[in-house]
């Protein structure tokens, strides 16, 4: 059965209160995220425009876009080399509430910050 990753997040949030956990048992496929860089998710934003579109950043590994139909979340930042690696700290990220699938970022740690539109 698939969800989406709100709905993944809600149960996986049940299940560590303790809520429902029969229910959640039944009906939870647990797998592996795929979040490179090693440290943490710090925040994930819904989309207000688009159904099951949510982005994460992360605090060393890069933004992510939940990809419903594929069922996983996919890397907004292969584009950065080693010399940029600084700009996958995530600062910031917000999702225009009126633009479909567009994202801002503010992107760096140490000295290297940029902010940038994705789409």
């Amino acid at each position: 059965m698939k969800f989406s990753a709100f709905a993944s997040i809600t149960k996986v949030t049940l299940c560590v209160l303790g809520l429902s956990s029969a229910l959640v048992a039944a009906d939870f496929k647990w797998s592996n995220v795929t979040m490179g860089g090693g440290g943490f998710v710090s925040s994930i934003v819904p989309s207000k425009v688009d159904k099951n579109l949510f982005y994460a950043r992360t605090d060393v590994g890069g933004a992510y876009r939940w990809d419903e139909a594929g069922q996983e979340w996919v890397s907004l930042m292969d584009w950065v080399n080693v010399s940029e690696r600084g700009l996958l700290g995530i600062e910031a990220i917000a999702v225009d509430p009126t633009t479909s699938g567009k994202v801002y970022m503010v992107a760096g740690t140490s000295c290297k910050i940029r902010l940038y539109p994705a789409t």
